[in-house]
């Protein structure tokens, strides 16, 4: 793997590209394996990339099993948080009215 990030970084150089300093790179090896052998630490300007089991990017989630739970948990839990502050601002029966309204403009 160091040999095709090596490729990438020298055809980036050669095209007047800069990839970002390893600080904001990390890696996440996608794959459906349990066990992943033979990646070792990958080594981007002599410095050593960050290994994660997820990243965002785009506003979404992604694992490295490419399973999207996570995603749908966060989205979840976001839209809780918000249904419960407009209920502590609007009072229980507004904040279903809003859902009800919201509910008839989307459906």
């Amino acid at each position: 793997m160091q040999k095709a990030l090596d490729v990438v970084v020298k055809w980036a150089v050669k095209e007047g590209l800069n990839i970002s300093s390893p600080h904001k790179t990390a890696v996440v090896p996608f794959t459906n394996r349990m066990k992943i052998e033979g990646l070792g630490p990958l080594i981007l300007h002599g410095k050593e990339l960050t290994m994660l089991d997820e990243v965002k990017y785009l506003g979404v989630t992604l694992d490295s099993k490419l399973n999207r739970n996570q995603h749908l948990q966060k989205i979840i839990r976001k839209a809780q948080t918000t249904f419960a502050v407009v209920r502590r601002i609007c009072g229980k029966n507004a904040a279903l009215d809003l859902i009800w309204c919201i509910g008839s403009i989307v459906g």
